[in-house]
């Protein structure tokens, strides 16, 4: 449940390329586990709700 949470979380804000491994890495200090801090390495730079709203005039 949490690795949905952490999901869908990163999909709602646009980080730049390479924000997202710090912002994993606090969260890891703080005691998240892999599979969350994972989930926004992987949703953060790639799935953005902002940058698909900001494109997707060109998509559609």
């Amino acid at each position: 449940m949490t690795i949905i949470g952490f999901a869908l979380a990163g999909m709602l804000f646009a980080i730049p390329t390479a924000g997202e491994i710090p912002i994993a890495q606090t969260f890891m200090a703080a005691g998240l586990g892999v599979g969350p801090a994972a989930a926004l390495i992987f949703t953060l730079p790639v799935i953005s709700l902002p940058s698909a709203l900001m494109v997707s005039r060109a998509l559609l």
